[in-house]
Order: C-alpha cells, then sequence, then structure tokens
C-alpha cells in the first residue's frame, strides 16, 4: 500500500516505510508534516559525501511535476572524476523559502559527521536565480559562499530583451547581448569594471533608459555571477548544467517519463532505482569503461607538446611553477596545491595544458586533475560498491609495476610513434609493420605471466571472482 496521495496518510505510510528503507537499503529517510518535508540520503550519498570531492562545489536544482501532487524534488550534488554524484534528495510541497528552509534543515539533520569532505558544508553552492531556492543553504549553511549559474544569467538577460515590454529593437538585441557577456567573462574585477562602464555608455544603451536601469541591477550583484569574482574553489565550474542533466536523468531513467502515485513512491525509487543507476554508473568508470578523462589528458598534452624538458618550465618551490606560452611571450603561473593557473582557462580551478605540462614533466599530482590513475578509479569504486570494493591492486594495469607514469609515458610513446608514422609514406609503414610484428607464440607468452599473477592475487577475493565468472559467461 502506498498511501493517499497526500495528507496524513500518505505520511503516515512514510514512517511506516523508513524502517523498511533502512533494513532493505540502509538509506536514512526523514520526514516532517508542516511544512511537508523528506530528507533522503542513501548509501552511496554518505560515502560521496564523506570524499575529498564534497567540499568544493555543491550543485543545487529542483524540479516538479515527478507525482501527482507535483511534490517539489530538490537535488544536492557534488562534482567527481567521474560526473556528478548524489550527495541528498529533498522533497518538498512548494518551492517557497518555508518549505525549501525546512527541507534543507532536515536534511541536515541527518547528515553524516563527515559530511561534504569533512569540513560540514561546501565552499560553493551554484543555483539557479530563485530566492526562496537560495534563501535555504544560505540559512542552513552561512559560511558557504552563493554564486549563480553562469548559463542561466545570460539567458535570463536575453529572454529580457526579447520581451515585447520593454521595447528594445531587434538589431539592437544583441549590441546589447554582446556587451553583457563580455562583462560576464571578464578575468580580473579592473577588466569588469572597464567592460561595465564601456557597456553602460555605449550609443546603444543611451537610447534604452529601462536597459540601464536593468543592468545597474545586475551590476550590483555582480560577485554572485561575474567570473572576475570566482576563485580556484569553483574547479572551472560555473554553471548547474550536472543538476539540470540530474533532473533530466531522473525523469527518464528512473521515473521512465511517468508520473509517481505520491511522495512516498518517490522515496522508494530514489533509495532503489536512483541508487542502482550510479552504482552501476560509476563502476563503469571505475572498471575503465569510460575514456573520456583519458581522451581530455591526452589534447592537453597535445597542446602542451611545445614543452618537451624541465629546463623551459621554472620550478619556483613551495608548488609554484612558472611555464610559459607556445612563443614565450607570457609566463603563467601554476600552483600545485591550489590546483590552479594564472591563464584564463586555469585561473578558476580548471585543469589546463601548463598544469599538464608540470603534471607530466615533474611528475606532479594536482589535486583537479583528470581521473586516469588507478588510485582515482579506486576512489570512485569505493564511493560505488562500499565495503565490497575491491583493493586499490585491482584498479591497477595488468603489467606488474605499471603505475600512472608509465601509462603516460605509454601514451607518449604512441603519439610520437604516430607522429614519426605520418612522415612515412604507406609502402614504408607496411614494410615496417611486417618486419616488427611479433609471432603468436610470443604474444601469447607475454599476456599469460601477468594475467596469471594476477588471477592468483584476486582469487580469493570473491566479489572479483564473481565479477570473473559473470564476465566469462
Amino acid at each position: 500500500m502506498k498511501g493517499g496521495h497526500s495528507g496524513s496518510t500518505m505520511l503516515d505510510k512514510i514512517k511506516e516505510k523508513i524502517p523498511v528503507w533502512k533494513n532493505e537499503c540502509d538509506a536514512t529517510v526523514v520526514c516532517q508534516e508542516e511544512p511537508f518535508a523528506v530528507a533522503i540520503v542513501t548509501p552511496l550519498m554518505k560515502r560521496a559525501h564523506a570524499s575529498h570531492y564534497a567540499h568544493d562545489v555543491c550543485f543545487v536544482d529542483s524540479t516538479a511535476s515527478c507525482d501527482a501532487d507535483n511534490h517539489v524534488l530538490t537535488f544536492l550534488l557534488t562534482a567527481t572524476v567521474a560526473g556528478a554524484v548524489p550527495l541528498g534528495v529533498i522533497i518538498t510541497d512548494s518551492t517557497s523559502a518555508a518549505s525549501y528552509t525546512a527541507g534543507f534543515n532536515l536534511f541536515k539533520s541527518v547528515l553524516p559527521d563527515e559530511s561534504f569532505g569533512g569540513h560540514g558544508h561546501p565552499s560553493v553552492f551554484i543555483t539557479d536565480d530563485c530566492d526562496a531556492e537560495r534563501t535555504a543553504p544560505q540559512t542552513c549553511w552561512p559560511a558557504a559562499d552563493l554564486k549563480l549559474c553562469l548559463f542561466h544569467v545570460p539567458q535570463a538577460v536575453w529572454r529580457w530583451l526579447w520581451a515585447e515590454s520593454h521595447r528594445v529593437a531587434k538589431d539592437d538585441r544583441k549590441t546589447l547581448m554582446t556587451e553583457f557577456r563580455r562583462i560576464v567573462y571578464c578575468a580580473d574585477e579592473c577588466e569588469a569594471n572597464i567592460a561595465f562602464d564601456e557597456a553602460i555608455n555605449s550609443e546603444t544603451v543611451v537610447e534604452y533608459e529601462n536597459y540601464q536601469e536593468y543592468l545597474h541591477h545586475w551590476w550590483n550583484r555582480r560577485q554572485l555571477w561575474c567570473l572576475a569574482w570566482r576563485s580556484s574553489q569553483h574547479r572551472g565550474h560555473h554553471t548547474n548544467n550536472f543538476a539540470e542533466v540530474t533532473v533530466r536523468l531522473y525523469k527518464d531513467i528512473v521515473l521512465c517519463r511517468a508520473k509517481a502515485y505520491n511522495a512516498v513512491s518517490l522515496v522508494d525509487f530514489t533509495v532503489k532505482v536512483m541508487e542502482n543507476y550510479y552504482r552501476h554508473r560509476l563502476r563503469d568508470f571505475a572498471n575503465g569503461r569510460i575514456s573520456a578523462q583519458h581522451l581530455f589528458m591526452d589534447r592537453l598534452r597535445a597542446k602542451s607538446s611545445y614543452l618537451v624538458s624541465c629546463d623551459q618550465i621554472t620550478d619556483y618551490n613551495d608548488g609554484k611553477y612558472g611555464v610559459p606560452n607556445s612563443d614565450g611571450t607570457e609566463l603563467y603561473i601554476v600552483d600545485l596545491c591550489l590546483g590552479c593557473c594564472t591563464c584564463r582557462h586555469g585561473m578558476t580551478g580548471k585543469f589546463c595544458k601548463h598544469q599538464s605540462a608540470v603534471m607530466h614533466l615533474f611528475n606532479a599530482a594536482f589535486p583537479n586533475a583528470p581521473g586516469v590513475t588507478a588510485e582515482d578509479r579506486h576512489k570512485i569504486a569505493y564511493i560505488a560498491l562500499g565495503d565490497k570494493c575491491p583493493a586499490a591492486e585491482f584498479y591497477r594495469n595488468l603489467r606488474t609495476g605499471q603505475g600512472h607514469n608509465a601509462t603516460t609515458q605509454e601514451r607518449s610513446d604512441n603519439v610520437a610513434e604516430l607522429a614519426s608514422n605520418a612522415l612515412m609514406s604507406s609502402g614504408d609503414i607496411q614494410e615496417r609493420k611486417s618486419l616488427e610484428r611479433p609471432s603468436m607464440d610470443t604474444l601469447l607468452q607475454e599476456y599469460h605471466q601477468p594475467l596469471c599473477v594476477n588471477c592468483a592475487r584476486f582469487s580469493v577475493d570473491e566479489p572479483c571472482h564473481t565479477a570473473l565468472q559473470k564476465s566469462s559467461v
């Protein structure tokens, strides 16, 4: 039984199901009646809270039309090397500030001790420009910094310019939008001030007093949306796209584009179907079935291919390096500890080609580096599997002794070989391959020994043994 659509019968059913969800799924679910709110924290979400990823950025977004009573679902997510991972789900009866605040307070009451990476709150919340939605996290975690999505702000300006009531000429809309976007993407505060002065005094803006007031309104809130007021804690994340995608996945995969019966069903779908989906997705990454991070690293290595020696980079000690650009006209400072660079791409914590060069040439470990190592995959596997996660050695390369450096070197050698082949004619390449092709017996012998070593190493691991049996079917 699912109880009634709403009211006391539905609330009684949720309270009745709470111990069931705890016993079957180890999920923590709490609820209150007035204002109605439900907070959900699953085992995967608890492990995500305990990871270091959860401290930097938390994405918040809400959606409705998921059940017959249009309860509002609010997702909290963090960014990992495997993509967005949920930290919690809140269900409320409306989008009012009171309902949001009640839901967030309820969620805060059931968080584990190591919530948000052990800091108790994230460094940054990224939300849409909704006062009610922003009030709740600001009330619960006043020490966290709230920022607006860098996609929705220009979108709101574009809609304002196209509104018939504002009477902006069609030919002027593109000009005004271009000037506003220039302010949004300024790299420093001085540049942003100059861009605003130019925009507010341009020939086009002078003709629209209403737009001047509107632009002043946004400028007074510039710390929330302008790129110049963002730090390395953002890790290059400036939009709420992770949350937008999560909402779509929830409706497409969890609910199959159908409405749930009531809030009880929403909780049940969340602790079972949604949990299972993210567990499988993270396992795919941990098992090396997703190559996006490797491809991203390869692109950065190609862009920084002009840096081939440590002598080209200045080591300032204390984790700081001076990296020149391709033509040697500028010098960018890379901070290893913070995981940032003074270039436009790396200034807000995004991993850039200059950091990639330092990582490759100095064997340095960056906190914001893409997840291409066995250690990264093991951390994601632990979020997905918990105590059932295999040992870290399970995610290392089959060849003993080959770690990240060997993998990087191997990729570099492949790139060098491709570049060399590009200079040869097709006939020369075929002749070279025929001369260098090893016999089948040699290949079998080369791969048979590491396979036997690894099979013996994990023969006593029951989950690994079960996985090998499934893959052999």
